[in-house]
């Protein structure tokens, strides 16, 4: 049999489900994040400027005065607790906490991270435009390479190591591409590989002609990083066959139209 439950809900201290109380803040509240370094002796300070009703609750709007530019965020009501309820990472408040300055200068920080808001979002659209022109110019690029009997590209990335091993969390980028050629086959071939190795002009690509057999890795398997020649694939330069994909494309793309 089902029971239907009301209102909001959330697994307490005890890690029994609990029914939340009504939060009622005012404007001028201080709200804070308790973790990763924040708690109540020290936290970045969230001002809350404006609440929100909904059909699923009260949602808070909130912007952080101390980042430049501040930063707007907005919280479930029922997610924020009063200090004396700390338990773990979660957003809390003081009572009485508030934000000293003028409503003017409340005023002034919203405006700045609406309008800090407004130019990111610029940004985004202008770059995602500038991909997607990339991507039409090497689909051309790439359909001309099919018409010669092309069925892969071969591509030299420049990785950057990311892990960090007090986590052991591991993790690398590709921070450069560079197309070498293509191939008629999709099968792997590490003599493919080292050939055009070999022709690039550049001198940290072209020692991997000669890299040692160690060098040649197959790792087809769950969690490994496919068939690639290079000495690791967390950092360095490692040379490897692969589909026209769009990061791929748009490498092409960017030949084309330069």
């Amino acid at each position: 049999m089902s029971v239907a439950i009301s209102g909001p809900y959330r697994i307490g201290a005890s890690g029994n489900l609990e029914k939340c109380e009504k939060v009622e803040l005012q404007e001028g509240q201080i709200i804070w994040l308790n973790g990763y370094g924040q708690s109540e002796h020290w936290h970045e300070r969230k001002v809350v400027f404006k609440r929100e009703e909904t059909r699923y609750g009260a949602i808070y709007h909130a912007v952080n005065i101390d980042v430049d530019p501040p930063v707007i965020s907005r919280y479930e009501a029922f997610t924020i607790r009063p200090v004396d309820q700390i338990f773990g990472i979660g957003t809390y408040y003081t009572p009485g906490e508030m934000f000293e300055g003028s409503h003017q200068e409340l005023d002034q920080m919203i405006f700045k991270a609406l309008e800090h808001q407004r130019q990111e979002a610029e940004r985004r659209n202008a770059e995602a435009d500038r991909l997607k022109a990339l991507e039409e110019a090497g689909k051309k690029v790439w359909a001309k390479m099919e018409v010669a009997g092309a069925k892969s590209l071969i591509v030299a990335e420049l990785k950057e190591d990311r892990s960090d091993l007090m986590t052991d969390y591991f993790h690398s980028v590709t921070v450069k591409t560079v197309i070498l050629g293509t191939s008629k086959t999709n099968r792997n071939n590490f003599k493919e590989l080292r050939k055009l190795a070999a022709q690039s002009s550049i001198p940290e690509i072209q020692v991997l002609a000669t890299a040692v057999p160690e060098h040649e890795h197959r790792e087809n398997y769950s969690g490994g990083a496919g068939y690639y020649l290079g000495e690791s694939n967390y950092s360095g330069w490692i040379i490897r066959k692969v589909p026209p994909y769009r990061e791929y494309l748009q490498e092409l793309g960017k030949e084309e139209l330069n």
